[in-house]
């Protein structure tokens, strides 16, 4: 399944994409200007196992890290915003929270900045987001567990 079909998501469709693992305790961000996009995403992703609060845009993102930087362990941002662009989001997010893992998720290829963890291509499997997303709140949770 990929993203573009997310809006006819049944749990019938989303049935060959293991769960994620439960009791993990961390929350994902998700952060993307489309309403649609992101309704049908944070659904998907609910269906999944993973608890995901999301964002329609940068300045929300913020202030919700801000209130609870150590909910978050995980972000998915897109990388074209209409005030910000994802990797400057990404800056700001990582002096708030720095074990927070980011994953960008753009129609461009090849994101690299600093603090970035993951690219993932739009459309993507979302197998593959779970398999990045379990990576990401694995890495917050070691870097957590270091400090």
């Amino acid at each position: 399944m990929n993203f573009s079909q997310l809006d006819r998501a049944t749990p019938d469709a989303l049935r060959d994409v293991p769960p994620a693992p439960g009791g993990s305790g961390r929350r994902v961000l998700l952060i993307d200007e489309d309403e649609l996009f992101r309704r049908a995403l944070q659904g998907a992703l609910r269906c999944l196992g993973f608890d995901v609060t999301a964002a329609e845009g940068a300045e929300i993102a913020v202030e919700l890290v801000r209130a609870s930087p150590l909910e978050f362990g995980a972000v998915i941002t897109d990388r074209a915003m209409s005030r910000t662009t994802g990797i400057e989001l990404v800056a700001e997010l990582r002096i708030i929270a720095p074990h927070i893992r980011v994953a960008v998720h753009s129609t461009t290829p090849n994101v690299v900045a600093r603090g970035v963890v993951r690219f993932i291509k739009k459309p993507a499997p979302l197998a593959d987001l779970t398999d990045a997303l379990r990576a990401l709140l694995d890495a917050s949770a070691a870097h957590a567990r270091a400090r």
